[in-house]
């Protein structure tokens, strides 16, 4: 049986919610977010501090990886973690805090409302991850019929991952 696990990304008011198939303890799925923070390159339009940009650029960094990280709408009833991403505001530093849940714990829930019980309680882990700051030019991507800024070591990982 895998072990599942969900990740609330946020910046304080905009939360987005991933699911995480498998590998999600923090050995796996804590070390994954650790290893993107600490490689990943944001600035112009691909913004630390919003989480639908940052949750895109996780996705893709995972499914280079084998990994599948999806985005939910509600909280999963199999989750064993969850991992909340605070996203700086003003600064390049993000805080991920690791959670071990039961299962069906949180089920069902909305981000906000996870988020809201996951702060109440002490973390099982907690890092705090300095990003590099990043000066190349976005690219102009079209994606499912939307015009995206994508920055550019993200859109030759979606380029060469499409090739596959």
């Amino acid at each position: 049986m895998t072990t599942s696990a969900m990740v609330i990304v946020t910046n304080g008011y905009e939360d987005i919610l991933l699911y995480r198939h498998c590998d999600g303890y923090p050995e796996g799925a804590g070390e994954n977010l650790k290893t993107f923070f600490g490689e990943a390159q944001f600035g112009y339009d691909t913004h630390l501090d919003d989480p639908e940009q940052v949750s895109h650029a996780l996705i893709v960094w995972h499914a280079r990886r084998g990994v599948r990280v999806e985005p939910a709408c509600r909280t999963h009833g199999d989750i064993e973690y969850i991992y909340l991403v605070e996203l700086p505001k003003g600064g390049r530093t993000v805080k991920i805090r690791g959670y071990k849940v039961r299962f069906k714990e949180l089920s069902g829930l909305t981000a906000e409302q996870a988020k809201k019980r996951l702060l109440k309680r002490k973390p099982l882990v907690s890092y705090a991850v300095k990003c590099h700051d990043f000066t190349e030019p976005s690219v102009d991507v079209m994606w499912a019929g939307e015009l995206k800024h994508v920055a550019p070591a993200y859109y030759r990982e979606l380029k060469e991952m499409l090739k596959e």
